[in-house]
């Protein structure tokens, strides 16, 4: 019996959220309804927020200028799995060393900090 048939959608998304990427994937392999569950923005949204979301460690708190850099403040549109990729794959490149410098036109000097607004 596949105990997520009788739960709502929205409670087996919640369940989800819970997991990290790697159970997500392990998950996704069970049944064809737990692979549709892996796949929707709202369990990844939790995933990537759970993982990427900094801690806030001073105090007071910094002052946030523009967003958070997490993609759109609507978002409901948002693809989060793919974000998760893509931060999973830059935090990878800094861990190698396998970054590339990119010359930013008018900086005679080196840029150590770059915003971007959504």
């Amino acid at each position: 019996m596949n105990p997520l048939e009788i739960l709502p959608a929205e409670i087996s998304a919640q369940i989800f959220g819970h997991l990290d990427a790697h159970s997500l994937a392990q998950v996704a392999q069970v049944a064809r309804a737990w692979y549709s569950l892996t796949l929707d923005s709202h369990v990844w949204r939790q995933v990537f927020l759970k993982t990427w979301q900094a801690a806030e460690r001073s105090n007071p708190l910094p002052l946030m200028v523009g967003g958070k850099g997490i993609g759109s403040q609507e978002g409901f549109d948002q693809s989060w799995a793919a974000m998760y990729r893509a931060r999973k794959q830059i935090n990878t490149n800094w861990s190698k060393g396998d970054a590339m410098a990119i010359y930013l036109n008018g900086h005679t000097d080196s840029v150590y900090c770059v915003q971007f607004d959504e």
